[in-house]
């Protein structure tokens, strides 16, 4: 690793539940000079006409969208967030092919991790028994330390940082069916240890996995054709997003990160295998925990979604094609 006289650990300068530190870059600043950051961008509340609706957290109680803010100064907000939500918001009003084509990678990548970070941050301000001012906060300092390397991956929108011969995710783009409720169309849903969210922005619908190194769009790219190839149903497409997420679960992490080429303002960071890995980087499926998982995202008995010889799916009907479902289809695999 390069010598620096740049302190690396200035590129994780953040603090647990603070009001007057930026949640991004970490800088400090006085009652009245900095922002709120809303989690969801104002365009998409307004888009989605979320402002009324309330999204579930970590210990099930319910927030308000509108009021889902974070501290954050002035040059993260009106600069470097602006510019990339400037990105994601054209491709999203220009439809589905067209953020295929023409919304960079990274920036889908990059603005994924800010959602899933941001939900994050915001629960170490809330406590877990609102009633209870003396109560524990939804995310402890413990897991918020945890949080480094995503705030390290979330750098790269106000830093220049390198990724050396790989991307640090999976993302999958899928076209949505939508229906006449505007705020029907949208969906978010995030599962913390496996690193795996997914949104429904209207007829663009992506999943996340923001941690396994490319490997999930790598290794299984096969398997993902019939939902990326096919108008989704949202239960289809939450049907995706429950099977990148159970393949995270059972992720057998290979990987440790070198960072090299340090300064105020760039950093390289490199993948490679770690030294006593050995064995798949997957470990084996079973159906019984997939069952639970799928019941825990669609409802109903774990029962229900254990299937002889393989494992349950939306997408296809009995013979095994794909089957047109409709926007409101709750769907059954009785």
């Amino acid at each position: 690793m390069n010598t620096t006289t740049v302190p690396f650990e200035s590129w994780f300068s953040r603090q647990y539940a603070s009001p007057r530190h930026c949640f991004l870059c970490g800088s400090n600043f006085n009652a009245g000079e900095g922002t709120r950051e809303h989690i969801f961008p104002q365009w998409l509340l307004n888009k989605f006409q979320l402002r009324g609706q309330t999204i579930g957290l970590l210990n099930e109680s319910r927030f308000a969208y509108n009021q889902s803010v974070i501290p954050c100064c002035n040059i993260c907000n009106n600069e470097h967030l602006s510019g990339l939500e400037q990105i994601i918001k054209n491709g999203v009003e220009n439809g589905c092919q067209y953020f295929v084509d023409e919304v960079p990678k990274l920036a889908i990548y990059q603005w994924c991790q800010l959602i899933f970070y941001k939900w994050l941050y915001k629960e170490t301000f809330l406590r877990a028994d609102i009633r209870n001012p003396a109560s524990a906060h939804i995310v402890d300092k413990a897991n918020f330390s945890s949080m480094a390397l995503n705030h390290l991956l979330l750098r790269s929108i106000d830093k220049k940082i390198e990724y050396d011969g790989f991307f640090p995710g999976s993302i999958f783009i899928c076209q949505v069916k939508t229906g006449l409720d505007v705020f029907k169309n949208f969906d978010y849903l995030d599962a913390v240890p496996e690193q795996c969210m997914m949104i429904r922005l209207g007829e663009i619908g992506i999943v996340a996995v923001l941690a396994d190194g490319n490997l999930q769009e790598i290794l299984y790219e096969k398997n993902f054709e019939p939902y990326l190839n096919h108008q989704l149903a949202p239960l289809q497409f939450k049907n995706l997003f429950a099977e990148c997420l159970y393949r995270q679960h059972i992720f057998l992490d290979p990987f440790e990160y070198e960072i090299s080429n340090i300064s105020e303002d760039t950093l390289t960071v490199k993948q490679q295998l770690k030294k006593d890995f050995k064995g798949n980087v997957y470990g084996q499926w079973n159906a019984n925990d997939y069952a639970t998982l799928m019941s825990q995202i669609f409802g109903g008995d774990a029962n229900e979604y254990k299937v002889k010889g393989g494992h349950p799916c939306f997408l296809f009907d009995k013979d095994g094609h794909f089957k047109n479902r409709q926007f409101e289809d709750d769907g059954t695999i009785k």
